[in-house]
């Protein structure tokens, strides 16, 4: 545990490559250790920061596939490995990790994080409906999550509203 705290302090003061020396160092003479699949993670999330991200999706969908991950273990992989897939503009993809991520974790403040991020990247893929069942999500956790959230969640809907095909719209305009 010394380690992996070495190896995140490290993280934090934006020193990727001793940092990955500790996760690295945990992960080769530590592998029966109880915290093997956080330095899993942290791991990965360096090769993130470090620009290697198709090796940390590679590690990361091997990381998932164990069935010994915790609820937020599984999470965080899950949102590091849609973070890799948006650094390589794939959007797309990174709309199922995000989700599973969302669902995974118990901490209102990432579950409103993961939703929101899943309604831009469905913006950004122009599919409105299903952004604003995402923000709906968020609009559902109401003050469990940070304000911040939920007022851009809000904001985003609206936009999202298309006057010129809404039967509601009409039918306020006459």
């Amino acid at each position: 545990e010394a380690y992996l705290l070495l190896g995140k302090a490290r993280y934090f003061d934006q020193r990727f490559f001793p940092a990955l020396e500790a996760f690295n160092y945990i992960l080769h003479k530590y592998p029966a250790s109880s915290t093997i699949n956080h330095a899993q993670i942290w791991r990965e999330k360096t090769n993130i920061r470090l620009q290697n991200n198709k090796l940390a999706i590679k590690n990361l969908k091997r990381v998932l596939k164990a069935e010994t991950l915790k609820a937020q273990d599984r999470a965080d992989a899950n949102a590091m490995l849609a973070q890799a897939y948006i650094n390589l503009k794939y959007p797309d993809s990174a709309i199922v990790p995000i989700r599973t991520a969302a669902e995974f974790t118990d901490n209102n403040d990432e579950k409103g994080r993961y939703y929101y991020i899943q309604g831009q990247l469905y913006n950004l893929l122009e599919k409105r409906d299903s952004a604003n069942y995402a923000f709906d999500e968020i609009i559902e956790l109401n003050r469990k999550t940070p304000r911040e959230y939920l007022v851009n969640a809000q904001i985003e809907k609206y936009r999202n509203f298309n006057f010129v095909n809404d039967p509601t719209a009409k039918s306020l305009s006459d």
